[in-house]
């Protein structure tokens, strides 16, 4: 079953709804504002993250992600299946091997301003932002 967010970004018909004034007088922006709060909150766990980033290089099974991470396998396949089921990745399946891979460009872009973030704080430019941060949010 695909997600509000599939629907959302792939412009499906919701309901009975077709691509009419019904769906013309939707504002985008807030549609699009619901997307994105649900991607960020789908990918909201270091795992989910560093799963992204081991995808950004290409496709790979659960298998593969489950040991380049060193999380067990029900940990790997559940996060793997959420952001499958919630259109943020892609699987296939090859005899009994499922291949997943990122598809969806919003997360492609997402995943360039993570990078870019990633490595400011890296370089030690941006570090002192990190650890304010991490400051205000030590309760989390």
């Amino acid at each position: 079953m695909k997600t509000l967010l599939f629907l959302i970004l792939h412009a499906v018909p919701i309901a009975n709804m077709t691509m009419s004034s019904e769906v013309d007088s939707i504002d985008r922006e807030y549609r699009f504002r619901e997307a994105a709060a649900i991607m960020l909150r789908t990918l909201g766990h270091p795992d989910r993250l560093s799963i992204i980033q081991l995808l950004s290089e290409g496709e790979m099974t659960m298998g593969q992600v489950q040991r380049e991470l060193e999380i067990s396998q029900p940990r790997a396949s559940q996060h793997l299946s959420v952001m499958n089921e919630r259109g943020i990745l892609e699987c296939r399946k090859d005899g009994n091997r499922r291949y997943y891979s990122i598809e969806n460009p919003f997360i492609w872009k997402l995943f360039g301003c993570f990078s870019e973030c990633s490595e400011k704080v890296g370089t030690g430019e941006w570090v002192h932002l990190l650890d304010a941060f991490m400051e205000v949010n030590k309760n989390e």
